[in-house]
């Protein structure tokens, strides 16, 4: 009969199938025990932005980005996740830097879901989360200028080659 992706998360997901058939008995099924309302094309899921091409689709985040820009100090821009020979050391005192950290969470969710390319400058900066000087804001804040400099980046999976699914 095929096979089926089913993905829900709180009130938000998305279902593809290789058949039609079964694609059509699993949503009839899903309509009778919850209220579901259906597109036919996924625009966006969790956060995520995505953009359907005739060759593929375009994964990006640029809504939290713009969120994570109007949390920032700086207007600059960079064109590099991390400032070059970035070497930090990690603060002696120890305390929890919540906005520091309220950066990082969204850094986190946006390198897991669109920007892979910026996962080690985020872990990078995890490993100082306790223990925050000025050197460790510049280096974020410099982050963050390099999502503002490439804030339309994101996952582009090709449907073209089904051999290289992404």
């Amino acid at each position: 009969m095929g096979s089926a992706i089913l993905w829900i998360h709180v009130n938000d997901g998305a279902i593809t199938s290789s058949s039609n058939k079964l694609l059509l008995t699993i949503c009839n099924r899903l309509n009778k025990a919850l209220k579901i309302k259906w597109d036919d094309q996924i625009n966006g899921l969790v956060g995520l932005e995505i953009m359907q091409h005739r060759k593929g689709l375009l994964i990006s985040q640029p809504k939290l980005i713009h969120k994570l820009i109007n949390l920032s100090y700086s207007n600059i821009t960079a064109k590099s996740p991390l400032p070059h020979n970035c070497s930090l050391i990690s603060n002696k005192a120890k305390h929890m830097d919540i906005p520091y950290l309220k950066r990082i969470g969204i850094l986190l969710y946006i390198a897991q879901g669109s920007r892979p390319n910026i996962t080690y400058a985020v872990n990078y900066l995890v490993r100082f989360s306790l223990g925050t000087d000025s050197s460790h804001w510049e280096a974020l804040e410099h982050l963050i200028a390099y999502l503002c400099y490439t804030i339309n980046i994101g996952i582009y999976i090709n449907n073209e080659h089904p051999e290289n699914k992404i």
